[in-house]
């Protein structure tokens, strides 16, 4: 199968060191041509794979007859994040996976067809959804990531009033504050917040049980929906993690996205991790004026859960991989200056289904840096947890599946608090979902199955 069209990179060297957009918007002769492939297929399977329900086939369609405003409805009408996600939506293990004109000549590109018409659509103004039916409901939702304004505004459409509580400063969640403006432009997502903003009331910089206590909002509100992502840093445990020049993946990507650039410049820089967050801050410590950039990974690349197209973007911005490599300790007077690690090899597979990595004895290392970055992912709150008394299992959330209601019949949850950490546009579909729960609930149409049953 040959690799599918894409949308044309910006050359590194004119991206390294700034924050600038990597990609281009196809153009409109290169749009139009791009679905004119499309098989239109009945009962389309690119549809199936889209966790936000974007009728991908209609909105190519529409592409293809020049009906572009057409396209950008249908887009919008499922997905109020459509910008954002054609952006950063992994649309190669989505709804390109399965493109039956893959097995012809190459998928369709549809993540870029989407940023053509949703860039048109930013150009035009966003035009958001708003409905003019008004029940008699109040939905608190906590936190204003993907999973929390995707299903406000799924229950603004059928006529609730939604308040949304953010602790920071801005809302967006994780889009905002941890995914590097080189792969989604503030502006974009600002703009498409603005949108939301006009159906549901997003209340900042307030803290449930800071300035509301906890207690009172379960009061207040017909139903909850809980979607503050996971909350707690995850860390290694090794000695030297108090050395000046230690840094976490979130609070690093927090910093940036802020406004605040670390000093990084002319620095050698280790990332600890195989994600997607380390790639981030590998390419983010590249920008910022590292002279060497490594990420170790202590498993092989087959195991990496990076996208490809991840790490394809890191090995072309000239970043150094080391894989089956295991720190041990971080050293250094006061501030750090170098890893202390250990070679690996890969046994069986373990619960993940990775095969586990195992150390060599007499393998010792070392490697010189002068700042390490710690990108091996986030937790659940469980303080949180246990203060609204829901049942969670192994660092997540439990919901009923099919309506995202929680062992709480008033509380609903969605997004990393409930997956442990999938995509943007996987919340968004949970979202959507929970959204269709708390209707059901609200209005006493059914009832929802016990998620202990």
């Amino acid at each position: 199968m040959k690799q599918k069209q894409n949308t044309f990179k910006i050359p590194v060297e004119s991206g390294s060191e700034t924050f600038q957009d990597i990609e281009e918007t196809f153009s409109p002769d290169l749009a139009l041509k791009e679905a004119s492939r499309c098989l239109f297929c009945y009962d389309a399977s690119c549809v199936k794979n889209c966790p936000a329900g974007i009728n991908v086939v209609n909105f190519i369609r529409k592409i293809k007859t020049k009906n572009f405003i057409g396209a950008i409805r249908v887009i919008r009408e499922a997905n109020p994040f459509g910008a954002t996600c054609a952006r950063i939506c992994p649309s190669e293990t989505l709804c390109e996976k399965q493109c039956s004109r893959g097995g012809i000549d190459r998928p369709i590109a549809i993540r870029a067809l989407q940023r053509f018409v949703t860039d048109i659509e930013l150009k035009k103004g966003i035009k958001p959804v708003i409905s003019k039916k008004k029940k008699d409901k109040k939905v608190g939702i906590i936190g204003s990531g993907p999973a929390g304004l995707s299903c406000g505004v799924e229950l603004a459409k059928m006529g609730y009033h939604v308040v949304v509580f953010e602790e920071r400063q801005k809302p967006g969640g994780l889009l905002r504050y941890a995914i590097p403006r080189y792969r989604l432009p503030e502006d974009v997502l600002q703009r498409e917040i603005d949108a939301i903003e006009k159906s549901v009331e997003i209340k900042t910089d307030f803290k449930i049980g800071r300035e509301i206590p906890l207690d009172s909002v379960l009061a207040e509100y017909d139903a909850i929906f809980l979607a503050c992502g996971l909350r707690k840093t995850i860390k290694m445990n090794i000695p030297g993690e108090n050395l000046k020049g230690v840094i976490f993946a979130d609070e690093l990507l927090y910093q940036i996205n802020s406004g605040k650039k670390p000093q990084f410049q002319d620095k050698t820089v280790v990332v600890i991790g195989g994600g997607n967050v380390a790639i981030d801050c590998a390419c983010s410590a590249r920008r910022l004026g590292s002279k060497k950039v490594m990420i170790i990974y202590r498993r092989s690349k087959a195991e990496m859960p990076a996208w490809e197209s991840e790490y394809e973007l890191a090995c072309k911005e000239g970043i150094e991989f080391h894989w089956l490599t295991l720190p041990k300790a971080i050293r250094g007077n006061q501030k750090v200056e170098k890893i202390e690690c250990v070679k690996m090899k890969l046994g069986e597979p373990d619960e993940s289904g990775r095969r586990q990595p195992i150390q060599i004895p007499g393998s010792e290392f070392e490697i010189q840096a002068d700042i390490v970055i710690e990108a091996l992912g986030q937790k659940i709150d469980e303080e949180l947890i246990t203060k609204l008394n829901i049942r969670s299992e192994e660092g997540r959330v439990v919901i009923n599946e099919e309506t995202g209601q929680t062992s709480n019949p008033k509380i609903f949850a969605g997004g990393d608090i409930v997956n442990g950490g999938k995509t943007a546009v996987e919340a968004i579909g949970e979202g959507k979902r929970a959204a269709h729960g708390i209707d059901i609930f609200c209005s006493h149409k059914g009832v929802i199955s016990d998620i202990t049953g």
